[in-house]
């Protein structure tokens, strides 16, 4: 009755929450804030009382879903334990039992399956075959046995209230491995041979079978988070499970044999704790080889009966040619991604590109597998004369596979090493001497597409259809040469001059030409939108020399001049910025440069402060 609605004395209702409710944290309990289980149990007085009005809406709204938690319904997680016909499917965060199925039915091959009656019709999901159900409506149980069942369980399985799930027997080739959803926050009775449980359902299993709901310690176990931050478990950088520490924590029951699953398992500490059974045998190997996906006591133990180079990795080497894994000599084995080989050529064995990884790579070109820094770009040689032959095929590419630490010399058709004098150039997918070799075959000199064959670095120009080594920076827009910089190459070549002439180029007055920046002659930037090459040459107009605005043109925050509004002249920078413009002292910065006009207090910014009556530094 809720303590007669708190009617009760105070005292009372505390004293029965602490002999009930001991062990949780009862700041929570009366604050205002439904904080759901176990505060929301009885034992807890329903959290003080908070959750009264939750309760009461669960009640009215799914009166027959007689739940632990009420607030885990319809709150957008589908929770397997509610997935049930009285709670509406978790009100609404589960797909239906029958969806469900069907996605199962559809994965698992079922229009061949030997026993697949009614599955997929309109029958109840309770009449479909090999399926059981309780309270007449709730799939509880799936029996598939002998089935003829193929491809991976779906992970929405995982969101039937299953207590069993039986897919075993002889004609059943399931891939994958058991979804985490199946086994999480709750126990089931798993009957499916030969497939290997996900890491989360190992751990749930060995928690359930060990009585974790009494452990000592079971921070992070069973509560959705990565397996990697439950705590007592540790994890290598491929986030796989190399140590378990659950020494005197309360565990009672059996170790599960799916404990052999977690194949980089290195140590397993259960000292001290009320354990029975026997140690699953495979255990007593944990003094063994890492073989990349698992271990084994010898790399030669590191195959399966069906095994190939894939099961051949870690601390061990795939022998080709005697098809055996083996420890590799020293130095004398590369990573080739998911297995290991004696050289990147050894890596793909006519897999290709997917098994040309970690150390090496993959090179479409050729089709073949080679270190990072292969001497020739896409595959190696022992020299670079040696490059222009294909390795497989034996056939002379001639430039097209002269790259890397080479470079080809289109005049005498050779691939040469290359060298401070002939470094050459990267066209993106071959070398050239210069970017304009690149838009031709190096071997016949035929034009070749210049967008595609001009890359690397080099930059392709369409409106001019060259190739460039890199781009100037012409100030607001780019250009191959400092000398285009002043044409307007998308409107008919029109020349707006020295006003396009910036950036990494600097215009001449005297030959009103554009050429790029040196050491001698680095020129300075007139502090709005000229450079020049010096602070006098801002005033004049690029084009037609004509005098220009020096408060317009000289000056500003991050220009190399200031406008002394005495002289008129622009000079290199010792005055003051007065925020948009500036002046030889700040006490000048309110005032218009010729009409000595005041403007006042919006024109005493940057290095200035307006104390009210007069522009003063900034302290």
């Amino acid at each position: 009755c809720g303590f007669d609605g708190h009617d009760c004395d105070d005292y009372n209702l505390v004293s029965l929450i602490r002999g009930k409710c001991g062990g949780k944290d009862l700041s929570k309990l009366g604050d205002n804030i439904c904080d759901g289980w176990p505060y929301i149990s009885e034992e807890c007085g329903y959290d003080d009382g908070d959750c009264f009005d939750v309760i009461k809406d669960h009640n009215e709204t799914y009166p027959d879903c007689k739940v632990a938690d009420p607030l885990k319904v319809n709150n957008t997680f589908c929770d397997a334990a509610y997935n049930t016909f009285d709670c509406k499917s978790d009100g609404g965060d589960c797909q239906s039992h029958k969806n469900i199925l069907e996605d199962l039915f559809k994965n698992m091959g079922g229009e061949y399956w030997s026993q697949n009656e009614n599955w997929n019709t309109s029958f109840h999901v309770c009449y479909w075959q090999g399926v059981g159900c309780k309270n007449g409506n709730d799939v509880s149980t799936l029996t598939l046995s002998d089935n003829n069942l193929t491809g991976t369980i779906p992970i929405s399985l995982g969101e039937l209230p299953l207590e069993s799930l039986t897919l075993n027997g002889s004609s059943t080739e399931i891939m994958g491995t058991i979804p985490e959803s199946l086994c999480l926050q709750r126990e089931l009775v798993l009957d499916v041979p030969g497939v290997k449980l996900a890491q989360t359902c190992i751990l749930s299993e060995l928690y359930h079978s060990t009585n974790g709901d009494d452990w000592l310690d079971k921070t992070g176990w069973n509560d959705g988070a990565d397996v990697c931050e439950w705590g007592k478990i540790e994890c290598n950088a491929n986030k796989e499970i190399i140590k378990i520490n659950l020494n005197k924590n309360n565990l009672n029951g059996k170790i599960p044999a799916s404990i052999v699953d977690l194949g980089m398992l290195e140590e397993l500490n259960v000292h001290g704790n009320s354990l029975t059974g026997i140690c699953p045998e495979k255990l007593c190997n944990l003094e063994s080889v890492n073989c990349g996906k698992h271990r084994a006591p010898t790399c030669g133990d590191c195959l399966s009966d069906e095994g190939d180079a894939s099961d051949c990795n870690g601390d061990c080497i795939w022998n080709w040619n005697e098809k055996t894994c083996n420890y590799p000599a020293t130095g004398q084995s590369v990573n080739c991604g998911k297995h290991r080989a004696s050289t990147c050529g050894g890596c793909p064995l006519g897999k290709g590109e997917s098994w040309c990884g970690g150390e090496c790579l993959w090179h479409k070109s050729t089709r073949t597998c080679n270190s990072h820094s292969p001497r020739c770009g896409g595959h190696d040689a022992p020299e670079c004369s040696e490059c222009p032959i294909d390795p497989n095929t034996g056939e002379d590419y001639g430039g097209w596979l002269c790259n890397g630490l080479c470079t080809w010399n289109s005049t005498a058709k050779s691939c040469n090493t290359k060298s401070s004098q002939h470094s050459g150039v990267s066209c993106g997918y071959h070398t050239a001497s210069t970017c304009d070799e690149c838009p031709f075959d190096p071997n016949t000199k035929e034009p070749i597409d210049g967008a595609s064959w001009c890359k690397g670095q080099c930059t392709w120009y369409k409106e001019h259809q060259r190739c460039y080594k890199a781009p100037f920076k012409c100030g607001g827009h780019n250009a191959p040469t400092c000398s285009e910089c002043p044409f307007d190459s998308t409107n008919n070549n029109t020349a707006p001059g020295g006003w396009w002439c910036n950036g990494e180029c600097l215009w001449d007055l005297s030959t009103k030409t554009c050429n790029a920046k040196s050491s001698e002659n680095p020129g300075i930037f007139c502090g709005k939108y000229l450079h020049a090459t010096s602070c006098d040459k801002c005033l004049i107009d690029p084009n037609t020399d004509q005098p220009m605005d020096g408060l317009t043109f000289c000056g500003g925050e991050n220009g190399d001049c200031v406008f002394d509004s005495n002289t008129n002249t622009c000079n290199a920078k010792a005055g003051v910025n007065c925020g948009y413009h500036s002046a030889t002292t700040c006490s000048e910065c309110p005032y218009t440069p010729k009409e000595k006009q005041l403007i006042g207090e919006s024109w005493c910014k940057g290095q200035c402060s307006w104390s009210g009556t007069e522009c003063m530094p900034t302290p």
